[in-house]
């Protein structure tokens, strides 16, 4: 069920989704590729890329490109411009008050832009995506703590990527997991490749992110197998193999208990 086309703004139009409390969902779309105006939103805003690739460019002229199933954060007042880079575009944005963020205790949210690949923040925006096509009489309270969700996924995630108590090396050891996750790499290659135990490099990586690494390859993988569902149409045995499970009842379990449907279901509720 889609709802009737409310605004349309340098040639994207906009359909008005859902209102929940202190947040507004919108579906964005664009028939064609374009380039909009520098411009700047009144609110904090999320898009969740569905379909298509885009590259986003700030007042400095710095860009960043990104593809289906990345989450983008405007803090309110960003000025940037969008150039559609495909021959279409799908996207599902949330514009949240500032007091939701700061009643969820986010406010640090606002203080940057962020972009999200992968990860926790992108399995709970998927749970997002398919929920919002729910109307039954307990969506609406799901959807409110799911949004409460992503914005926790967000703000562990810029806590990660910039870990202040950490030691030096942390961030660079979570780099490259998420750039080889689907590498089968030992703790004694990673520990080699940046410079310290693989004991000391276990025992940080509880103690700063509170999982092993192990757990942070996992997420990164079903992550990666998410996003394949959605922006391919290779077979999901094909993708469970790629992403290091030779059991597919068991990766159809991991999926379904980090993005809330089982991979097949999941790839139906993304036609749109």
């Amino acid at each position: 069920m889609h709802a009737p086309s409310f605004r349309e703004d340098h040639g994207i139009s906009f359909e008005h989704w859902r209102h929940l409390p202190g947040i507004i969902t919108l579906f964005a779309g664009s028939p064609r590729p374009l380039e909009s105006h520098m411009h700047e939103h009144k609110r904090p805003r999320v898009s969740f890329l569905i379909k298509g690739a885009v590259r986003e460019v700030d007042e400095r002229h710095r860009y960043v490109d990104t593809g289906p199933t990345a989450v983008n954060f405007s803090p309110p007042g960003t000025k940037h411009a969008h150039q559609i880079l495909s021959p279409s575009l799908i996207c599902l944005c949330a514009d949240f008050e500032d007091e939701f963020l700061m009643k969820a205790g986010c406010e640090a949210l606002l203080e940057s832009p962020a972009v999200f690949k992968q990860g926790p923040v992108i399995t709970t925006m998927l749970r997002i995506q398919r929920e919002i096509r729910s109307f039954d009489g307990a969506s609406d309270l799901v959807l409110q703590g799911l949004f409460l969700q992503l914005l926790g996924e967000m703000h562990r995630a810029g806590q990660r990527r910039n870990p202040t108590e950490g030691p030096a090396w942390l961030p660079r050891a979570c780099s490259l997991l998420r750039d080889r996750c689907l590498e089968n790499l030992s703790i004694d290659e990673i520990s080699r490749e940046i410079g310290v135990h693989p004991s000391h490099l276990a025992r940080v990586f509880r103690e700063y992110l509170g999982e092993t690494p192990g757990d942070y390859v996992r997420k990164q993988r079903l992550a990666w197998a998410a996003r394949e569902i959605a922006r391919t149409t290779k077979p999901i045995n094909v993708i469970a193999a790629e992403a290091g499970y030779s059991d597919q009842a068991h990766f159809a379990r991991h999926f379904k208990a980090g993005v809330g449907v089982a991979p097949g279901e999941f790839r139906r509720s993304l036609r749109i």
